[in-house]
């Protein structure tokens, strides 16, 4: 009786390792890149009361956000205010970093106050800082932060990082933004204008709630902060999280997702809520200096 050997050159395990490694360096080579991140990344945010001790919720405060639009330095930042008289009021401002290796962070600061415009009521910026805390990502882990300004409340923002699942968009570059019976509101529930129409390469509506620059490709001082699809324009902004335009015919043609530039100057506006002002030309330098 014998026994079987099966005799292996010893070439053979530095080649399998070799060729293995290869594989890996490929495949990562070809997986998920930090331009994917940056188009992908977004932030879903919400406070809640919880007990003394941290250990319970106890309430829900119904203030949520979710939050995308990074800038091609892979830079998002928000300010969120909220003011109640079941929980209290908090300023928050978070600012996220996507850097050159996909890594992420957040920093997180409160105020105390809020700057207004006299005119409008609508808050200009914020004052006082009473706390701050910068956090690095780890396993896409949410990052709970205990708001400061509120006496006798453990009320906690919760920020938890997420990846869309939004079908590709392209960018169609010059082509004029046509809408018809334009209907523009936000999150919260403002209408900044209606029955607007255009049709021209760049448009400009100036509101009570400032004045938004828009175009299917990118100008001076624009952000990709938008997406077009059927009769919708979803906008999110630095200053806001959500801003809808809505027509009642299409923006582009069924079934595409279509990239919209924007610029916003929040400084620029109309006196009152009924004033709309609509600059439209097919040159950017032309509707710039209109705007002046």
């Amino acid at each position: 009786m014998y026994k079987k050997y099966l005799i292996i050159p010893a070439f053979i395990p530095a080649l399998i390792f070799f060729l293995g490694a290869v594989f890996i360096e490929s495949s990562d080579a070809g997986g998920f890149k930090r331009d994917d991140l940056v188009e992908r990344f977004r932030v879903r945010g919400e406070a809640l009361v919880m007990s003394e001790d941290g250990k319970h919720v106890l309430s829900p405060t119904g203030e949520s956000r979710v939050l995308s639009g990074f800038n091609k330095d892979g830079k998002l930042k928000r300010d969120w205010s909220s003011n109640s008289t079941d929980y209290g009021s908090f300023k928050v401002r978070h600012e996220w970093t996507i850097d050159a290796n996909g890594g992420i962070k957040v920093k997180i600061e409160e105020f105390s106050e809020e700057e207004m415009d006299s005119k409008t009521g609508v808050g200009r910026d914020f004052k006082n800082p009473i706390g701050s805390e910068t956090v690095e990502i780890t396993d896409f882990a949410p990052v709970n932060y205990r708001v400061k300004g509120i006496p006798g409340k453990r009320v906690v923002i919760r920020f938890i990082p997420e990846l869309s699942n939004d079908e590709k968009v392209d960018t169609i570059g010059k082509m004029k933004l046509m809408g018809k019976g334009v209907t523009i509101y936000d999150s919260e529930g403002a209408v900044w204008a209606n029955e607007l129409d255009f049709s021209e390469t760049y448009t400009a509506i100036t509101t009570h709630r400032g004045t938004l620059i828009l175009s299917f490709t990118a100008f001076r001082g624009s952000e990709p902060a938008g997406i077009a699809n059927g009769n919708k324009i979803t906008l999110r902004m630095r200053e806001y999280p959500r801003v809808i335009l809505q027509g009642e015919t299409d923006f582009v043609p069924p079934g595409m997702n279509a990239r919209v530039f924007v610029k916003y100057l929040k400084e620029r506006r109309t006196t009152s809520m009924n004033s709309v002002k609509l600059h439209e030309a097919s040159d950017e330098q032309k509707l710039l200096e209109r705007l002046k």
